[in-house]
């Protein structure tokens, strides 16, 4: 990702000193038809899954509710299966995981902050705090046949190098479950155009960047991930997105052979 570069660049710069950049800007005026389907990328547009999310459950708890997860995740083709939950926040979705799949191992990665993550022993989940990009805690309980990770996506600067780690904690064949805030759709930069817009407030900590659909599908086939499902229905008249993929076998590598988002030193 440009920001791991820039940064590289600054900590070897001197306090006073110049850098002197060039690049290749987006020179689109409008977004064209989906370019990823232009690119050959596929995905598949499911219709009927409508966000459900009522008043009693702030939306601040709650990105994707418990009917549309179980909507989206065939409990008869996951139950007993190895569970990893990315960001479980309050734990709703982790006790429908718990009760609706009955897994043989339930992992749950989170940040260390004041919610009260009591659910997990109740759920009997073992949770992690540690980072999702260095998850070496959680690696050792892959593969895993099921990733859930809803909301986070989009609070994460190294996004490829986020779906390229869910690719190494998965074996073939597992499902990803992937919700994220989006590009707002009522931008000039829709759905349509493969971008990520970059919100930073200086006076909070953490950052937002918002990937477009047409970006997360692409990203999502970038890092090896297969038969991408958009589901359109969802929150249509807000900007939020839901998918589901599937690991493939093989990805893409980037320069020098290595995958999308993974230097040599983040697979050490």
């Amino acid at each position: 990702m440009r920001h791991r570069l820039l940064t590289w660049i600054n900590r070897a710069l001197r306090p006073t000193g110049l850098i002197v950049v060039e690049s290749q800007p987006s020179l689109r005026e409008a977004p064209e038809a989906f370019p990823a389907r232009q690119l050959g990328i596929g995905w598949t547009p499911v219709r009927g899954i409508i966000d459900g999310r009522v008043s009693a459950i702030p939306t601040s708890e709650l990105s994707v509710t418990v009917a549309d997860l179980a909507a989206i995740v065939p409990a008869a083709e996951f139950t007993g299966a190895r569970v990893l939950e990315v960001g479980p926040k309050v734990g709703h979705h982790t006790r429908w995981l718990a009760s609706a799949l009955g897994p043989s191992e339930l992992v749950l990665i989170d940040l260390a902050t004041a919610v009260d993550h009591g659910y997990a022993a109740e759920c009997g989940a073992v949770l992690y705090f540690e980072n999702i990009l260095e998850p070496r805690q959680v690696a050792a309980h892959a593969p895993f046949d099921l990733i859930v990770c809803l909301g986070v996506l989009y609070h994460n600067v190294d996004q490829f190098r986020l779906l390229s780690t869910l690719w190494e904690l998965a074996r073939p064949g597992t499902m990803l479950a992937l919700e994220s805030t989006v590009t707002p759709l009522e931008n000039r930069i829709s759905a349509a155009e493969a971008i990520v817009e970059i919100r930073w407030d200086t006076k909070r900590v953490g950052n937002v960047l918002l990937p477009s659909v047409s970006a997360i599908v692409t990203m999502l086939a970038m890092t090896g991930w297969t038969d991408v499902r958009w589901y359109q229905d969802f929150r249509t008249v807000s900007s939020a997105a839901l998918f589901t993929a599937r690991r493939a076998a093989e990805r893409p590598v980037s320069y020098h052979g290595n995958p999308f988002g993974l230097t040599p030193h983040a697979l050490r």
